[in-house]
């Protein structure tokens, strides 16, 4: 009987363990929200500005105008901006919002 107490305990052990490293994740969850009409729109234009780098939106400020849109660049040292109209989809202005020597 020792001998089948042990074997359960460590079972047990053994089965609660694997549940707490089930729990862990190396990799954190990321919730995707889909982009917004002037989101895309402004992305396009920094892509197309930019030759096409890879960008993400930082943020997104509606306006009495439209919408105010920053964009990271990858390698840029500044977000660029991109200014929406009222429509979400007619791009207004893009600009980089740091040293140009640095684009």
């Amino acid at each position: 009987m020792p001998n089948l107490r042990h074997a359960l305990s460590m079972a047990g052990t053994i089965a609660a363990a694997a549940f707490l490293l089930s729990a862990c994740s190396s990799e954190p969850e990321v919730e995707t929200v889909p982009l917004t009409t002037a989101e895309a729109a402004c992305l396009e234009a920094v892509s197309a500005t930019t030759g096409g780098a890879p960008a993400s939106v930082i943020s997104s400020v509606p306006t009495k105008t439209g919408t105010n849109v920053n964009v990271a660049v990858e390698g840029a040292e500044a977000p660029w901006a991109c200014e929406v109209g009222t429509d979400g989809a007619t791009v207004l202005n893009v600009e980089y919002t740091g040293s140009e020597g640095y684009l």
